[in-house]
């Protein structure tokens, strides 16, 4: 028999948070992927991709979901604690990772500690946090969380060369963020 919480799962709307985020993860991966394929310039642009895709994801879960969760959801601030250092040890990786480039040679050894942080910790999100937050949030919650992060993406673009480091993708971000959510 299933479970509530996957009955639930089945049942997300498209404009649901959870189903956005968990469709953010499965394009990492897919980036992950064409990265491992990738050579010469397509590997610079494909890595410029998944690294601007992942600072705006974070972003967006750092402004709209975690403080939700920290706040709304029972154990949530524990829940969050843990999340927040997964992604600090994944941006430290990846701002150094940019810097150095893709002809570095701990290139191809970084990426496999990146892949394994930031899968990790889409699965412990997927695992911990988004059941808890189906399970103890409104539809109408979480319809306005995904709004906020539809924005951002839309004003940001995993292929927008323009933006620069991960951390200034992040602060665009997060302005977008706020400004949808009138916390600007």
């Amino acid at each position: 028999m299933m479970k509530d919480s996957q009955m639930m799962e089945e049942q997300l709307r498209e404009d649901d948070v959870v189903a956005l985020l968990r469709r953010h993860h499965e394009m990492v991966r897919e980036m992950f992927k064409e990265l491992d394929k990738a050579s010469g310039a397509r590997k610079t642009e494909a890595f410029q991709r998944l690294a601007r895709m992942l600072a705006m994801h974070e972003a967006a879960e750092e402004e709209v979901v975690h403080p939700y969760v920290r706040d709304n959801i029972k154990g949530g601030k524990g829940i969050v604690q843990a999340r927040i250092r997964e992604e600090d040890e994944a941006k430290m990786l990846l701002t150094e990772m940019m810097e150095s480039g893709v002809d570095d040679r701990s290139f191809s050894s970084n990426l496999k500690k990146l892949r394994t942080a930031v899968l990790d910790h889409a699965e412990a999100e997927e695992r911990e946090e988004f059941p808890k937050l189906i399970e103890e949030s409104s539809e109408a919650d979480r319809r306005a969380m995904a709004d906020a992060v539809k924005a951002a993406v839309q004003a940001i673009t995993p292929s927008d060369t323009s933006l620069g480091t991960p951390n200034a993708i992040m602060e665009r971000t997060r302005d977008v963020i706020r400004q949808t959510m009138g916390k600007a």
